[in-house]
C-alpha cells in the first residue's frame, strides 16, 4: 500500500477500537493498522468469528459496559451495519439497518461519555447514499441530505454520531461509495455475472456509480484520520464517477466477455421490491475534501481500478 504523507502520524501507541471490524472494510483496515504496529480491539457479536479471522492479534469486545472508564483507545472507527443486500427488505430487515448503524452510535457515545481520557477520533461510517437518488447534479460534502430511505438511515446515522462531539477531539463522518475489491463485496457478484456472459444493463443504464477500491479507502480513512486538519464528512469515492452502463461496459471488456443483457426496471421492481432501489438508483460524487488536502487516489480511473483488482 503506497504511503501518504499524513500516515506517518500512526506509531506503535496507537489503540484502535472497530466495530464492524469483521467486514470487508473493518478487516482491511484492522489488518493494515497491525501490520503497522497499531494495538486494534474489535467491538462485535461474534468473538470467535474475529478470532478466527485474526488470530490473537486483536482483543475481541462483545460488551462496551463491559470497559473500565478508563479504556484508552486513541482512535475509534464505527464501520458496523448489517448487510443491505442478501434479501428482500422487509420491515424487520428494515429496522436492523438502524439498529446496526445509529444503534451501535448510540452505544459507543453512551461508552465514550463516561471515558476520563478523549478519543482523538471518531470515524462514523456512513455512505453517499446520504444525498439521495441523483438523477441529475453532482454532490460534494456540502450537498444536502435526500429524502429516500437510504438517505434516512445514513442522516440517522450521522445524527447519532453527532451526540459523540463533545466526547473525541475530531469527528470524521466518512461517507463511502461503492468499495470494489478482488476479496468479495460489489464485485463478487458482478464479476462472476459477467464472466458467464449474464453482465447486464439495470433499468436504465443512466444510474450514477460513485465507487473506489478497498485499498484507496483505507489509505483514505488514515489519511483523513492522522491528518488533524480534516474533520466532518468525507466522501470516500474516486474522483470518475460513471453510469450503470459504462461500468457495466468496461468491466465486461476488461474480462473478455460479451455485454448484450438488459434488467428492465420493472422486473428488478417485480422480484426485489424495495432492494431493487441499491440497482436502480445512484448518486454523482465528487471527493471534494479528499482533492482540497491533497489525498492521492493510487486508482483514481475505472480502468487503473479493474486492472489492480480482476
Amino acid at each position: 500500500m503506497t504511503e501518504n504523507p499524513a500516515t506517518s502520524g500512526l506509531h506503535e501507541g496507537d489503540h484502535w477500537l472497530i466495530a464492524g471490524g469483521t467486514g470487508l472494510i473493518g478487516s482491511a483496515l484492522a489488518f493494515e493498522l497491525l501490520s503497522r504496529g497499531a494495538k486494534v480491539s474489535i467491538y462485535t457479536r461474534d468473538a470467535e468469528k474475529a478470532h478466527k479471522l485474526f488470530g490473537d492479534t486483536i482483543t475481541a469486545i462483545t460488551d462496551l459496559n463491559s470497559l473500565p472508564d478508563d479504556a484508552g483507545f486513541s482512535h475509534i472507527a464505527h464501520l458496523a451495519g448489517s448487510p443491505l443486500a442478501g434479501g428482500c427488505w422487509t420491515k424487520a430487515r428494515k429496522q436492523s439497518f438502524f439498529d446496526s448503524r445509529a444503534g451501535i452510535s448510540k452505544q459507543i457515545n453512551d461508552f465514550l461519555k463516561r471515558q476520563t481520557k478523549k478519543p482523538q477520533v471518531l470515524l462514523s461510517g456512513s455512505a453517499i447514499g446520504y444525498y439521495g437518488d441523483m438523477v441529475r447534479g453532482t454532490a460534494d460534502e456540502h450537498s444536502p441530505a435526500g429524502e429516500d430511505f437510504m438517505a434516512t438511515i445514513c442522516s440517522s446515522w450521522e445524527a447519532e454520531a453527532e451526540g459523540a462531539r463533545d466526547y473525541v477531539d475530531r469527528l470524521i463522518k466518512l461517507r463511502t461509495g461503492i468499495v470494489l475489491s478482488e476479496k468479495g463485496g460489489f464485485m463478487e457478484p458482478m464479476t462472476m455475472a459477467s464472466k458467464f456472459g449474464l453482465g447486464a444493463t439495470l433499468g436504465s443504464g443512466e444510474q450514477w456509480m460513485s465507487w473506489i477500491t478497498l485499498e484507496d479507502i483505507i489509505r483514505l480513512i488514515l489519511f483523513s484520520v492522522y491528518d488533524t486538519d480534516i474533520s466532518g464528512p468525507v466522501n470516500a469515492t474516486a474522483a470518475e464517477p460513471v453510469r450503470q452502463k459504462d461500468f457495466q461496459k468496461q468491466l465486461s471488456k476488461k474480462l473478455n466477455r460479451p455485454q448484450f443483457m438488459w434488467a428492465p426496471a420493472f422486473i428488478l421492481k417485480l422480484f426485489l421490491q424495495d432492494l431493487s432501489d441499491l440497482f436502480l438508483t445512484g448518486q454523482r460524487v465528487v471527493p471534494q475534501v479528499a482533492q482540497e488536502n491533497d489525498f492521492r487516489f493510487n486508482h483514481p480511473t475505472l480502468k487503473a481500478a479493474f486492472k489492480a483488482i480482476l
